[in-house]
């Protein structure tokens, strides 16, 4: 893509609104995070431990019952989520359209709806199975958490801190993961337009940050055509990449 002004006020225009998209998705995960009360879990499990030795191990499934209500709200992602998702493929959509017509100026552009509910429904689905999978990783990690707890004899202030801390590293891969899945997302739906287009080339485009990966580094402004490539932007976890139309 020729590093015209418009185009590289475009393309900074696609990477603001991708921050903010993705500022967003995590605000989204946190504030359902914030939902989640494992206080019912922590009383529970300061009553078992407050027990004679060769009565914790019984009462072990009511604690961990407390913890799999307690996580209820964690095994689906946020409806907001969905919004968010349609915005960010939609301005992914809209961008490559832009910068298509920077090339030909003649050309008339078909409304891309469908393409871009698609797309969204496509990684909802995705997104839907990583959300059930992390619930389960969690209540089977909490479940480990608890006996451990028991086996110790910790202190429940322990026991309990035990529990907050694997709540946070759920808390943490739920974010990656919304924000993986609205950046991939983002791009197939990108690419399909710009295929859809008749688009034969593409530039490969990088935030040019330090977060961006050394090998995509490398790959800023390179040209190559769908199957020359040796993988797509925004194909790999977290990759901020994308492609732009080329010459």
């Amino acid at each position: 893509m020729p590093q015209t002004p418009e185009a590289r006020r475009l393309i900074a225009l696609a990477r603001k609104r991708e921050d903010a998209h993705l500022q967003a998705a995590r605000g989204a995960v946190l504030r359902q995070f914030r939902k989640v009360a494992l206080k019912a879990a922590e009383a529970e499990l300061t009553r078992v431990l407050a027990l004679p030795p060769g009565r914790r191990r019984a009462s072990l499934p009511l604690v961990l019952r407390r913890i799999d209500e307690a996580m209820t709200a964690t095994r689906t992602p946020p409806a907001e989520l969905t919004g968010l998702l349609k915005r960010a493929v939609r301005d992914r959509v809209l961008t490559s359209d832009d910068l298509v017509k920077l090339l030909d100026s003649s050309l008339k552009l078909n409304d891309p709806a469908s393409l871009q509910v698609k797309a969204v429904d496509k990684q909802r689905k995705a997104m839907n199975g990583y959300w059930e999978s992390e619930g389960r990783r969690f209540r089977d990690d909490a479940a480990r958490t608890v006996r451990e707890a028991l086996r110790l004899g910790l202190t429940p202030e322990k026991a309990a801190d035990l529990l907050q801390a694997h709540l946070g590293v759920h808390r943490s891969r739920a974010v990656l993961i919304a924000q993986d899945q609205m950046l991939t997302a983002a791009s197939r739906a990108g690419i399909d337009r710009l295929k859809a287009l008749g688009v034969k080339q593409f530039q490969w485009e990088t935030q040019q940050d330090s977060r961006v990966r050394p090998v995509h580094q490398a790959l800023q402004g390179r040209v190559f055509t769908w199957r020359s490539a040796p993988e797509l932007p925004g194909q790999a976890v977290l990759c901020r990449c994308w492609a732009a139309p080329a010459r």
